[in-house]
């Protein structure tokens, strides 16, 4: 396994032992393996170790285009169902008219009243009027029998199919692509010019656990960012590094990011 660690980072060495364990078991013992809700680096990560490894995988994206998506594995002669992927969007229903509900607040409420564990519920899509998640199928009872209000309000849960589904556009945040000078592609930097903030107030947020860096919890202010490189924090947004341009007349580098910032 050491030979496979060296290729990835070492905060994904448990991932990775999860998903060569759940490859050896399709391959021996001939199982089928739904996972739970993976984002994208995880996903990744799983395709890139079941590589020839002659099994099938399946992508719950393939179905309803998500961020946070269920993956089968499976012998060669399975046949899929769309059933097999235990996936329901539930809408929340609350009085819009008075009232707005958040991301937070929602995950906050589901964990904190059910007891599931993250990886049970996917994408949490929230607009100016509606509110959405995808769960685990088998979970939708539990959902709907143990939350009664998100905060002081009052909601009702129940499922939807998925041509219900809250559009990005309607998703709360906008997008927009940036160039920033920085002296470096650190990550405190920038996150910093990303979000017009203080390097001191980055450097605060990286050691406080607020940022993300393609979906794994980042320390290390000093890290170097990567062409695709994800970041997200806490309370601004998220951005994608996109390109490396040229470097300014005072030999500083010039990259272009593209910055979707929470409304």
């Amino acid at each position: 396994m050491n030979e496979i660690y060296q290729h990835f980072k070492p905060e994904e060495k448990a991932f990775i032992d999860r998903a060569s364990d759940w490859i050896d078991r399709v391959k021996e013992n001939y199982e089928v393996i739904s996972t739970n809700f993976l984002n994208p680096r995880e996903v990744e990560i799983l395709k890139s170790l079941a590589n020839g490894a002659d099994i099938k995988i399946f992508s719950s994206f393939d179905t309803v285009r998500t961020e946070m998506v269920k993956v089968i594995l499976a012998p060669n002669f399975y046949e899929l169902t769309l059933d097999d992927f235990q996936l329901s969007l539930i809408e929340i229903d609350f009085p819009s008219k008075f009232a707005k509900i958040g991301h937070p607040q929602i995950l906050g409420t589901i964990l904190g009243q059910t007891g599931l564990e993250r990886n049970k519920i996917g994408d949490i899509l929230v607009s100016d009027s509606r509110a959405q998640f995808f769960v685990d199928s088998k979970f939708t009872n539990l959902l709907s029998e143990n939350i009664s209000k998100i905060g002081k309000l009052g909601v009702k849960l129940y499922q939807v199919p998925f041509d219900k589904l809250i559009t990005i556009s309607n998703n709360g945040s906008n997008t927009r692509q940036k160039v920033l000078v920085v002296s470096s592609l650190r990550l405190d930097k920038l996150v910093a010019s990303s979000f017009n903030i203080s390097r001191k107030i980055a450097a605060d947020l990286i050691d406080k656990g607020f940022v993300k860096l393609n979906y794994s919890l980042e320390a290390r202010k000093e890290t170097i960012l990567e062409i695709n490189d994800l970041v997200s924090v806490r309370g601004y947004g998220r951005f994608t590094l996109i390109n490396k341009l040229s470097l300014s007349k005072k030999d500083k580098n010039r990259v272009e990011v593209e910055i979707t910032n929470k409304k």
